[in-house]
């Protein structure tokens, strides 16, 4: 059980902000947004919107698969990076809050 283990989520947003998605789509991104302002997560969940990050079929990307982010490297760049930072953040945070010394380690739980 480790109810303080910090988490990122990112959203499912592969489509960008395409408006023909159909509206359950726009449910799921909605929910996973809004994890991070559950009580139970404040301050131990970070919500990434990926949608910023969709590219655009060929010739924009390598394929016009419409999903998998269209094979785009760029796209698949850009969410680790937000993911890596936003888990930086929760665990500078975190060891703000339980400074970590050489006699005790706080660990999450």
């Amino acid at each position: 059980d480790m109810p303080n283990l910090p988490f990122a989520v990112a959203g499912t947003g592969m489509v960008g902000y395409d408006k023909q998605q159909p509206h359950r789509r726009q449910e799921v991104v909605d929910a996973e947004m809004k994890v991070a302002n559950y009580p139970e997560f404040k301050g131990n969940v970070a919500s990434i919107d990926t949608r910023p990050f969709a590219r655009g079929p060929a010739p924009a990307s390598p394929t016009q698969q419409g999903y998998h982010w269209n094979g785009n490297v760029e796209s698949y760049w850009l969410i680790g990076q937000s993911l890596g930072k936003a888990m930086v953040d929760l665990i500078n945070q975190h060891e703000q809050k339980h400074p970590i010394n050489a006699y005790s380690y706080v660990a999450y739980s």
